[in-house]
């Protein structure tokens, strides 16, 4: 399935949506803090200024190659206030990766818990069949936690690659796979 560039996903919160070029500012500030780039493996920190304009450029390649989908977590009542961003990316092998982060003023309110599920039934529609992996960093409990409970299973260890953090790999990096008929 063809996904519309233009695809917007509700939840009972959230309006995840596209990113905009609008949105590069708010990427800037709320990616550039060293709590939220820490745990990620592409964010850098510092954020560089124009890397945020350089990233939606990114997505919206993918989006175009259909090899990706990223959108940002907004509010519905502010659709237009970035509180952070969650995307889908597939490889060549039947994969599709997930990965997200929130800002820091975010955390705390289960948005996450919200917006991950959702995505995934998106992935599901947009990639039938393809096995839905994450990894996270081992430190990283708070994103191992939302994906259990969006019905992922922790499938053993691998090497996350990290292009943001000096462009090593993070060995024993939890992998997890979603696995909706399995109970946790």
């Amino acid at each position: 399935m063809t996904a519309p560039l233009e695809t917007e996903i509700r939840t009972e919160r959230l309006l995840l949506r596209p990113l905009a070029a609008s949105d590069a500012p708010a990427i800037e500030r709320l990616a550039g803090d060293e709590r939220v780039a820490r745990l990620t493996a592409r964010l850098p920190h510092p954020y560089p200024a124009g890397a945020a304009e350089d990233f939606i450029a990114m997505t919206l390649g993918q989006a175009r190659a259909d090899a990706g989908r990223w959108f940002a977590i907004t509010r519905q009542d502010e659709p237009d206030a970035l509180l952070g961003v969650i995307g889908l990316e597939a490889d060549d092998a039947g994969t599709v990766e997930i990965g997200y982060w929130l800002g820091v003023p975010a955390w705390g309110q289960g948005l996450m818990s919200e917006a991950v599920p959702t995505v995934v039934s998106f992935a599901r529609q947009w990639r039938p069949g393809a096995r839905i992996a994450a990894h996270t960093f081992p430190e990283n409990v708070a994103s191992q936690r939302v994906l259990e409970k969006a019905g992922f299973r922790r499938d053993g260890v691998g090497v996350c690659e990290a292009p943001a953090r000096d462009c090593r790999t993070v060995r024993n990096a939890p992998l997890f796979v979603f696995a909706p008929d399995e109970t946790a």
